[in-house]
């Protein structure tokens, strides 16, 4: 059996993305462009993170993140930074 056979594995379940907060906007607030040494602009961050704030499926949203172990952007409001210290602390 195979990894991706596991239990634990299961398709991605895209449905959750019709409710996000985030539907619509420009994709550019969550995958900023500019990075100034290796930090997301706070600004840019902040707008996104409030945003992410008002959503419905953040716990779906932090899931995929995990599991995919996203590097870049800002997924139910939180950085990789912030996601980084979540993994370590567990």
């Amino acid at each position: 059996m195979s990894p991706i056979d596991g239990p634990e594995q299961r398709p991605y379940d895209d449905e959750w993305r019709l409710d996000a907060a985030c539907r619509g906007w420009p994709p550019d607030l969550w995958f900023p462009p500019s990075l100034q040494g290796g930090k997301y602009q706070r600004h840019t961050a902040g707008k996104a993170e409030a945003i992410c704030a008002t959503c419905k499926v953040r716990a779906e949203c932090l899931e995929i993140a995990e599991r995919s172990k996203a590097t870049e952007g800002i997924w139910a409001g939180t950085t990789p930074r912030r996601r980084r210290v979540k993994v370590t602390r567990h």
